[in-house]
């Protein structure tokens, strides 16, 4: 077994912490020692908070938390602060703390990448419990495109809300154009030349953004749909839980990250 960790893994708050207990203790579960894991934890409630807590002392992983509500960015900028090393593996990881993987899900990603030479690798991205999943995204694509009315910002996702099977038997690995923070691997190389994350971007686009980004530079995005990754929406039924649900999703922060996006790529 290799005494180094084949990526570091971020994990970051998203919109709701129904599930984050559950797929921490997936993430440890299905993510084999040697392991490199940092958990930002932006405001979840105490009771959440002290579960995390237990889990890192018992995981040994890192644990960052902070009382106030963070924006998704600046919790993975918090993140790859302490991650920064001499000895940072080749490859870093972005999960949502409501992200459900798979076994194997982090070796299957970086071999693909590792075969392509991809800058960034996509899993196959579902939504919902097993009984009920669906597809999120596969293979999606996003770009700037301009047709002669100046640039515009166009994104498609094929096969969305259909059901896993049968569409997943007829996937291959293959190019796409995005990819999001529900689950992705990227070279850790690529990931430095462009960050920080831009923190302007409070609520949207922020996937998109770091898409866009690698691709000028070169990189290349592929899809591998032989790793699968489950993204569980939860509830917002405390206080707690909708302080945190109403800032994220407020049209104040969705009409600045609009606007930090249209200004910063032109549209």
């Amino acid at each position: 077994m290799s005494d180094a960790p084949i990526a570091t893994v971020v994990v970051s708050p998203r919109d709701s912490f129904t599930h984050s207990v559950r797929c921490l203790d997936r993430l440890l579960e299905c993510t084999p020692a040697p392991r490199r894991i940092v958990y930002v934890d932006g405001g979840s409630p105490l009771p959440v908070a002290h579960e995390l807590e237990a889990r890192a002392v018992a995981g040994d992983f890192a644990l960052l938390r902070t009382d106030c509500i963070l924006a998704p960015n600046r919790a993975r900028n918090l993140a790859l602060d302490l991650a920064g090393a001499a000895d940072e593996p080749a490859w870093t990881a972005f999960v949502d703390h409501d992200t459900y993987v798979e076994p194997g899900w982090l070796e299957s990603l970086r071999e693909c990448g590792e075969a392509s030479g991809a800058a960034a690798v996509v899993p196959l991205l579902c939504i919902g419990e097993h009984e009920g999943q669906r597809i999120h995204v596969a293979a999606g694509d996003a770009a700037i495109v301009d047709d002669g009315d100046g640039p515009r910002f166009e994104e498609a996702h094929p096969l969305l809300n259909q059901p896993v099977l049968p569409a997943r038997d007829d996937m291959r690995r293959q190019r796409c154009t995005m990819f999001e923070f529900h689950g992705v691997l990227v070279r850790t190389d690529a990931l430095r030349a462009v960050t920080p994350l831009d923190e302007g971007l409070l609520s949207l686009f922020e996937h998109v953004d770091l898409g866009l980004a690698l691709r000028e530079r070169g990189g290349d995005i592929w899809f591998e749909p032989s790793v699968l990754i489950t993204y569980l929406p939860g509830t917002v039924s405390s206080a707690h839980a909708r302080r945190y649900f109403v800032t994220r999703w407020s049209d104040e922060w969705n009409h600045a990250t609009a606007e930090r996006f249209r200004q910063k790529w032109g549209l």
